[in-house]
């Protein structure tokens, strides 16, 4: 399979809520052989999302894994900007916090740290409480694109989950016809 058709199949499967505007960002991670040409896939797909405010950017990690993440720059830059964040943030490294700045110090962790760094569920746009539910092994509550330490609306979280893979699903789907990302992003 071309390598642009497996990159969009997985920008489909891993980050539709993020394509279809429901979510902040989402990840997913790949041997770097099976996307060597990952730089021109992004400079391509970073250029097709330019005016849609989205932005992908790729960590490296010392295990020939990539990390790739699919972000609204807009909804992100919401996020770093709210003190108890900066405040949680602080405490794992994080000092300036423009997404180039996060970004560079969570991509050195990605490359450096013997641990995976927990706190990234801040840029996943999970709510601080469940990044720091899942950092200090609180007892889970709900288990869906994340998990959920928090026992407030659980109703409203697991119709985002459903949302989220309705929203898999028609991406999936409309690749599968012959469309292209940049033909089912919203």
């Amino acid at each position: 399979m071309p390598k642009k058709e497996y990159f969009e199949e997985l920008l489909a499967y891993h980050c539709a809520p993020v394509l279809k505007r429901y979510k902040v960002s989402n990840m997913f991670h790949v041997d770097y052989e099976q996307l060597p040409n990952v730089d021109q896939l992004v400079a391509f797909y970073n250029n097709i999302f330019q005016e849609k405010h989205l932005r992908i950017r790729v960590f490296y990690s010392r295990k020939q894994r990539i990390t790739v993440l699919l972000y609204d720059e807009y909804e992100l830059v919401k996020i770093l900007e709210d003190e108890n964040i900066q405040s949680f943030l602080r405490r794992f490294g994080y000092h300036i916090f423009t997404i180039d700045e996060v970004f560079d110090v969570l991509g050195n962790k990605l490359l450096n740290a013997e641990d995976y760094p927990h706190e990234i569920g801040i840029f996943l746009g999970y709510p601080l409480e469940d990044v720091c539910g899942f950092i200090e092994h609180r007892t889970c509550q709900c288990l869906g694109d994340w998990r959920v330490y928090s026992t407030v609306d659980l109703d409203s979280i697991k119709e985002k989950f459903q949302k989220f893979r309705l929203a898999r699903w028609e991406l999936l789907k409309a690749i599968e016809t012959g469309l292209h990302i940049e033909e089912v992003v919203i």
